[in-house]
């Protein structure tokens, strides 16, 4: 990152983008202007996008895994993940069929992540956003 030449410092900034909370509080901050980081680790690109100034512009790059793979990956997560608040134990006995019927699974997470509509009904809009 940025900062002063010559000056030893952490590699670290404290804030905690992980968070629209703490996102908020790295923007009171300055901390796009401050030039202290690099990068920004975060699941909230729209509300990330309000840490960049006109002189400190972000740039966004992502890996996303494929939509099925991921699907898949939940359910049997799920099946296992009694840590988790959304654990249920009935999900233990079904079969990967009868997860993709049901109305457990997710719909259209990218879609959604992208267009930043996280509820309700997506529509032709939203994938042109997405996209």
């Amino acid at each position: 990152g940025g900062g002063p030449k010559g000056v030893d410092r952490s590699p670290f900034v404290n804030v905690d983008t992980t968070t629209v909370a703490g996102i908020q509080r790295a923007k009171d901050l300055g901390f796009a202007d401050a030039g202290l980081a690099d990068a920004v680790v975060t699941p909230f690109i729209y509300e990330a996008n309000d840490l960049f100034t006109p002189t400190a512009k972000g740039r966004l790059f992502t890996v996303f895994r494929h939509p099925i793979d991921r699907a898949i990956s939940l359910f049997y997560y799920l099946q296992v993940a009694d840590w988790e608040p959304t654990y249920d134990p009935e999900l233990k006995n079904w079969s990967i069929k009868e997860y993709a019927q049901s109305d457990r699974i997710e719909n259209n997470w990218l879609t959604r992540q992208l267009s930043n509509t996280l509820a309700g009904e997506l529509h032709d809009e939203d994938l042109y956003l997405a996209m």
